[in-house]
């Protein structure tokens, strides 16, 4: 039990770790790119939005300078690997919670001792499956919900770097027009 649950960690760490062929970068420039629209950009459900746009991944570059740019291909790949995990952990704690409930009906319906020690089996594979199943989900619902949030944070300062600003004062002086950008 334990080595599966190393082996389900070892899974996703390499999963968050590993570099993407989207993050290598072509030049050793640290260069602002330039800004492709100037709408704002939204992130909802695993997507970033501007204006009325859904960006592909492949096009990520175009919006983020080349750090930003790693850290939001981090972040994908932690939102994905939570996913996955919570995704086989609640699948795992189905199946682990059917055979313990196989596994009880069998020995407490059986008069027979052999069809009580398979019961028992049953029980404690359910056991096993229902700890592991709550293993991954308690993985997963963090991983996820950490990469969400920094893919949040990277369309708030795409934002905050591409905010223009119009506003209209009247003060001591008389009226007064600023653009900040």
């Amino acid at each position: 039990m334990k080595r599966f649950i190393t082996l389900l960690s070892v899974v996703a760490l390499v999963l968050i770790c590993s570099d993407n062929l989207f993050a290598q970068s072509k030049s050793k420039t640290k260069k602002k790119p330039e800004p492709v629209k100037l709408d704002p950009m939204f992130y909802k459900g695993g997507k970033f939005i501007v204006g009325r746009d859904v960006i592909p991944q492949e096009n990520y570059r175009k919006y983020f300078d080349s750090e930003e740019f790693l850290r939001v291909n981090k972040a994908v790949k932690m939102r994905k690997a939570g996913l996955g995990l919570m995704i086989a952990g609640g699948s795992t704690m189905v199946v682990g919670g059917t055979l313990m409930g196989v596994g009880l009906s069998v020995f407490y319906t059986s008069d027979d001792q052999r069809k009580k020690e398979i019961g028992d089996i049953f029980w404690v594979g359910g056991i096993s499956g229902l700890s592991a199943g709550t293993a991954m989900l308690g993985t997963g619902i963090p991983l996820f919900c950490i990469g969400d949030r920094r893919l949040k944070d990277a369309a708030a300062g795409y934002n905050q770097r591409n905010n223009i600003q119009v506003s209209f004062n009247i003060n001591q002086y008389g009226p007064g027009l600023s653009l900040n950008f």
